[in-house]
């Protein structure tokens, strides 16, 4: 039960609401779609993903090779 309750509050974004950040592709929700900061390969397809912040991928310095198919992307903030 612990368990469960620890793991619950461990998935919430107390820093942005789910409305703001549904479909959004930021920096603070990179990570956490699986692409760690030293990633060389990111593996984002089929996320749902419509928008893009022009600063997602600032921290990835090692990124060479990056799948974005399969969102519904619409725009770059």
């Amino acid at each position: 039960m612990v368990l469960l309750f620890v793991w619950f509050f461990s998935t919430l974004d107390f820093g942005m609401s789910y409305a703001q950040t549904e479909g959004l592709l930021s920096k603070e929700t990179i990570i956490s779609m699986g692409c760690p900061t030293d990633a060389i390969t990111c593996e984002l397809s089929n996320r749902s993903i419509t928008t893009i912040e022009s600063d997602a991928f600032v921290n990835h310095t090692q990124l060479q090779v990056l799948n974005l198919s399969f969102n519904q992307l619409t725009g770059l903030d």
